[in-house]
């Protein structure tokens, strides 16, 4: 860049006496002036809008300086030194970024903000709604309500009874046989009514009796556990139509021995277990266990030649249990 220096010292010339020839001002003088001007402006940038070239400089601005002076190579390195890479950044402090809309699920950065809000919006339901119908009845499908878990269990037999007054034979009956079982997932309707049926539990006697078939409509059913006879357990009932089916247990069998030949004992059998459990316990010289768990079958009576006549247990009848 170059800087204008006259060439020509027009005050000495304006000095020197007439008639003296250096007092002449000369064509050729004025044009290397004007020359030696117009490249010194040459030389120079414009004001506005300059097209600089080279290395221009310019003094540093203070950081956090934010006008319209200049920002020199200097100023911006200082200013972005501080700031994060935008590939895995190791923040420090509190950083903050903005709160995703409720349910985004992107890559966008999570605050504890949209955390909080989310988990607020859950729905936990820990314990679902249930309804345990013992009797026959009609389940009415509530409102919001898609889908059900159904648990169907038939009812179960009741053991064979034993009659002791015989001066020969003592000994004991055999059990009845559980209710069978069926589970399903079912769609329903909000406002759907469907019919209930709860098998009935065998009752107490002499002779076993069949439990009762249980179900849920037409969409699953379990059968009632099967009867005994004198020496031989009742067998259990099955599950139908159910995502899982489930058969009961058998009574255990029983057996009639000859008084005084050595053999021991006078125990009736016991019941079938139900997916609860509770087979009616075996007794000796009474009554027979009654099923203590919904579906379980009844234990046989038993007796010896000295003592009464004893029933069977009765069979627990069965039970269909709705969640939802």
């Amino acid at each position: 860049m170059a800087n204008y220096l006259k060439a020509t010292d027009f005050a000495a010339k304006d000095a020197l006496i007439s008639g003296d020839p250096n007092k002449i001002v000369k064509g050729t003088e004025i044009d290397d002036e004007f020359d030696a001007i117009q490249t010194a402006v040459n030389s120079k940038a414009n004001i506005g809008s300059p097209a600089l070239t080279g290395t221009p400089t310019a003094p540093t601005a203070a950081t956090g300086t934010n006008t319209t002076q200049i920002a020199t190579t200097a100023f911006v390195q200082t200013e972005i030194a501080p700031k994060a890479p935008l590939a895995s950044p190791a923040l420090t402090g509190t950083p903050t970024a903005p709160t995703a809309a409720l349910d985004t699920n992107t890559t966008q950065v999570a605050t504890t903000e949209f955390v909080q809000t989310q988990l607020g919006a859950l729905v936990v339901t820990p314990i679902p709604s249930m309804q345990v119908f013992t009797a026959n009845g009609t389940f009415t499908v509530p409102a919001d309500v898609t889908k059900l878990k159904v648990t169907v269990v038939g009812g179960g037999a009741s053991g064979y009874g034993v009659s002791g007054v015989n001066s020969n034979f003592m000994g004991g009956s055999a059990g009845g046989g559980a209710g069978g079982a069926a589970i399903k997932t079912i769609t329903v309707t909000p406002g759907d009514s469907i019919a209930v049926t709860v098998g009935a539990g065998g009752a107490s006697g002499q002779a076993s009796a069949a439990g009762g078939n249980s179900s849920f409509g037409s969409h699953c059913s379990a059968s009632g556990g099967a009867a005994a006879s004198a020496s031989i357990g009742g067998v259990g009932g099955t599950g139908s139509n159910g995502d899982l089916n489930i058969g009961g247990g058998a009574g255990s069998g029983a057996s009639y021995h000859a008084a005084g030949d050595g053999t021991s004992g006078n125990t009736g059998g016991t019941g079938g277990n139900s997916i609860f459990g509770g087979g009616g316990l075996a007794k000796t010289n009474t009554t027979g266990g009654s099923g203590a768990a919904y579906g379980a079958g009844g234990g046989g009576g038993s007796s010896d030649h000295s003592t009464g006549t004893f029933n069977g247990g009765a069979g627990a009848a069965g039970v269909v249990i709705v969640e939802y």
